[in-house]
């Protein structure tokens, strides 16, 4: 009789509304021959580059930008594909849900230490300033994420591999920038930001040849 009500007045039934939410979820984030998927995944492909190319880049203005911005989309991202998955436990506990739950986790903790940060004083404040550090080059592990859709795909995989070796040179120059020179740590950077920009292009070019 409630179905029979909500029909006469015009309202779509709850479980229309639920089946149509769970098909649309289920074509976005699980039917990999979908064009939807194929936009959606895609879409978190280029976030992805994004974060990495301004956490790279160190540049200020853009940084809390990516950091709202991007770790929202990867929240929602995170949440739809434990959602879609059948039992949930086989996406959270598998490689791909690990890969998605580190690029969320760094920013969290990094929120969480925020109020800390303003009540710290002496060396409390330089402690957490360097476990804020660690927590923004970690964020760098995003770059596994491209790892996912590399596989079978040549031009995708030369560009995660440059991706990946301009990160790891970025990523070991940002930590040791108290013991290297300046002659020697320059040079480096400038290497590792080539590497990480070649590779973002070459990446997204192979995520147009793709479709």
């Amino acid at each position: 009789q409630a179905d029979h009500a909500q029909m006469a007045s015009g309202a779509a039934p709850a479980g229309t509304l639920k089946s149509r939410f769970d098909a649309l979820l289920h074509e976005a984030f699980a039917d990999q021959e979908s064009y939807l998927y194929w936009v959606v995944s895609n879409f978190v492909l280029v976030v992805t580059l994004f974060s990495v190319i301004v956490i790279i880049l160190d540049y200020k203005p853009l940084l809390r930008i990516e950091e709202v911005f991007v770790t929202t989309v990867f929240i929602l991202e995170y949440a739809a594909n434990a959602y879609v998955a059948r039992p949930t436990r086989k996406y959270v506990l598998s490689w791909r849900g690990f890969v998605d739950a580190i690029a969320i986790a760094p920013v969290l903790l990094t929120w969480a230490a925020m109020p800390e940060m303003k009540i710290a004083r002496g060396l409390r404040v330089v402690r957490l300033a360097r476990v804020l550090r660690f927590l923004r080059l970690l964020r760098l592990a995003r770059v596994l994420k491209l790892t996912k859709d590399a596989a079978g795909d040549s031009h995708k995989t030369v560009g995660v591999t440059l991706l990946g070796v301009g990160v790891v040179i970025v990523a070991v120059c940002r930590g040791l920038r108290a013991f290297l020179p300046e002659g020697v740590l320059r040079p480096l950077l400038i290497a590792g930001i080539i590497f990480v920009v070649v590779g973002d292009v070459v990446y997204i070019l192979a995520i147009r040849r793709s479709r």
